[in-house]
């Protein structure tokens, strides 16, 4: 499996890149000094696209450009988008508007090709790695749902 993971280097990109690693996929890394195209070029042939960047609208930027492949993303999230941080309202409203454009594209089939998972996270779920883990499995195979919450 190609797997392509932007913002790999710590929290839970590090975790989902190390996972798949374990599961001898073919992994590849992209951080904050990624040109987008060159994210964009190897991502639109992979088989899953972790979109873990920072909320400053660069993952709807990502989701648009790659809903029309036939791929799977899964788009780190988080309860902010329902719940607001008062100390980071750009990042609050940035995962209001993309948790809102996931969800309706995961809903229209005909206006995207991609299937797409929401994990909506608490800054403290990437201790529950394995649980996390295994719900991405469950999603690979059974890629119905399209968002998963996580209030740990």
């Amino acid at each position: 499996m190609k797997v392509v993971v932007l913002g790999g280097t710590k929290g839970i990109g590090q975790l989902l890149s190390a996972y798949f690693k374990l599961k001898n996929s073919d992994v590849k890394e992209f951080g904050k000094s990624s040109s987008f195209d060159e994210v964009v070029s190897v991502a639109k042939t992979c088989d899953v696209f972790i979109c873990n960047a920072y909320a400053d609208g660069t993952q709807l930027n990502y989701i648009e450009t790659l809903k029309d492949y036939n791929i799977k993303i899964i788009v780190s999230g988080s309860i902010a988008a329902d719940s607001p941080d008062p100390n980071m309202p750009v990042y609050s409203l940035d995962k209001k508007n993309l948790r809102e454009r996931v969800i309706e594209l995961s809903q229209s089939r005909h206006t995207c090709k991609a299937d797409i998972l929401l994990l909506t996270l608490t800054g403290t779920a990437v201790k529950e790695y394995q649980t996390i883990h295994n719900t991405i499995d469950y999603w690979l195979e059974n890629s119905t749902i399209n968002e998963i919450r996580f209030t740990i």
